[in-house]
């Protein structure tokens, strides 16, 4: 019998980056191998920004829920300059994923062998991203291209949240649509 924990998994397009590692990570942290860009540095402090931001929006008592909305309209314009000043100056392509808590699946051009490391950078929404690592564990060959299965590697209880968020709130969306 096994104890492997089973997830709720989604299907979604977001920006994904890779570096195949081999068959050892090593001392190194996965944000460190994508952390190149200046784009990318502002949109972790924006990402802390905003989270703080929500934090204390959440504090504020219920008779204040009309500044709440307002700060949030605010904050969303800001959204909207910051994405288009960036601009993804980064090479992150667009592709569609089946995500999890525990792993992630995509279509690749090149396969990649069971048992390889590597560092992913999954760029969720406009300022959430995560960098984690990950071990393939399924490569199968579909018509021209790769099936590849990833179980994520020692990721952290703070990203492996951010991914179980954005999952369930990508599936009430997606739900929500069918039904309109």
């Amino acid at each position: 019998m096994t104890n492997q924990r089973s997830y709720f998994r989604v299907k979604t397009p977001i920006g994904l980056r890779y570096k195949i590692l081999g068959s050892k990570i090593g001392q190194v942290d996965a944000n460190s191998l994508f952390a190149n860009s200046e784009s990318q540095q502002l949109k972790r402090q924006m990402q802390n920004f905003r989270q703080n931001v929500n934090l204390q929006l959440r504090s504020l008592p219920s008779e204040l829920d009309t500044v709440s909305l307002a700060v949030h309209a605010i904050q969303q314009q800001i959204d909207l300059m910051f994405n288009y000043l960036c601009n993804n100056d980064d090479k992150t392509h667009q592709v569609m994923i089946s995500l999890s808590e525990g792993g992630i699946g995509f279509q690749s051009k090149n396969p990649i062998s069971d048992g390889q490391f590597i560092a992913i950078h999954m760029e969720l929404d406009e300022l959430l991203s995560i960098s984690c690592f990950g071990e393939v564990v399924s490569c199968e060959a579909i018509n021209q291209s790769f099936k590849i299965g990833i179980r994520f590697y020692n990721l952290s209880d703070e990203d492996q949240q951010l991914i179980a968020k954005f999952v369930l709130q990508t599936d009430a969306e997606q739900r929500r649509l069918r039904r309109s």
